[in-house]
């Protein structure tokens, strides 16, 4: 009898009809993982344990179903009440991510027991603690979310890549801040989030804090072919600094939610490169792995 763990994206279609849709069958991601369109009945199961049932109420009519769903299967021996315990299918969603923002939650996420006639015997819900199962995406019209078949094939390639255990931890904190920002909803606090992310991949000492933000993000973004100016730095940081200590900016201005994005872009990229492209991962060992790729001359000394 098989096991299996899943995460069902669900989406409303409507105004976005016209956007290239995901493929039909299934997606082979790694030995364990895969991508494709569940049953009927156990998606129907797995979204409906994300939805509030009240006592004695009319349910509210769903107006969303699957697309697909993340898929892992699992050796005979495991517990239908231990819900992704090694997080493998949450990394892949996280990764997921740095190919494509999608709203993916871990709201409508089970563990399956099938039969050996491929008929659903069992189901339990996951129940993930300490951190928002929802995600959310920074406004955009129109947006496509949902993965196509091209960025499948970007994300069997980040999967079956070096493991995540091998990048140096400065990495692994930003990847981990990554998904953080992404499953928190006010943009105020995703802004501190996404900016101490990359500070983690470019801070090297405690003073000039502003300055090594400021110049080397640029450098950064330039290596991976984004546009990312100077000034923007400085605005972006100092909008973090005003919000780390205690400012508000209610909600953020259109200009304001570009900066955000291309800060995400930045973010998203490098860990991609990272990921795939060892020699670039080796550039954020350490401090001194830093300072040599992008130095910071203050008073004779590389900060």
């Amino acid at each position: 009898m098989a096991f299996m763990d899943v995460v069902v994206p669900n989406h409303s279609w409507f105004g976005n009809q016209t956007a290239p849709v995901p493929p039909e069958k299934r997606f082979q991601l790694t030995s364990d993982l895969y991508i494709e369109k569940l049953d009927s009945v156990a998606s129907n199961i797995v979204i409906e344990f994300g939805i509030p049932t009240g006592y004695e109420v009319m349910k509210p009519f769903r107006q969303y179903a699957q697309f697909y769903a993340f898929v892992r299967q699992l050796p005979e021996s495991a517990r239908i009440h231990e819900f992704d315990g090694d997080q493998r299918l949450q990394n892949a969603v996280a990764l997921s991510r740095l190919v494509r923002p999608t709203s993916i939650s871990f709201r409508h996420a089970a563990r399956l027991h099938y039969r050996d006639d491929g008929t659903l015997k069992s189901a339990y819900p996951a129940w993930l603690t300490g951190v928002d199962p929802d995600s959310w995406l920074a406004p955009e019209e129109n947006y496509r979310d949902w993965l196509i078949e091209a960025e499948m094939k970007q994300l069997k390639s980040l999967l079956n890549a070096s493991p995540l255990s091998a990048l140096p931890v400065r990495l692994s904190r930003a990847l981990w801040y990554h998904e953080y920002a992404s499953r928190t909803y006010y943009g105020e606090i995703r802004w501190i989030t996404v900016c101490v992310a990359l500070e983690s991949m470019l801070h090297t000492s405690r003073g000039f804090s502003t300055r090594q933000f400021v110049e080397r993000l640029p450098l950064l973004a330039s290596s991976l072919g984004v546009s990312f100016t100077a000034q923007e730095a400085e605005t972006a940081y100092d909008m973090r600094s005003r919000l780390s200590h205690g400012g508000a900016t209610g909600k953020l201005a259109p200009s304001e939610e570009q900066l955000y994005k291309k800060l995400e872009l930045v973010l998203r990229t490098a860990l991609k490169e990272a990921i795939l492209n060892p020699t670039f991962a080796v550039t954020f060992t350490d401090e001194n792995t830093i300072r040599s790729k992008w130095p910071i001359v203050v008073g004779g000394k590389n900060v």
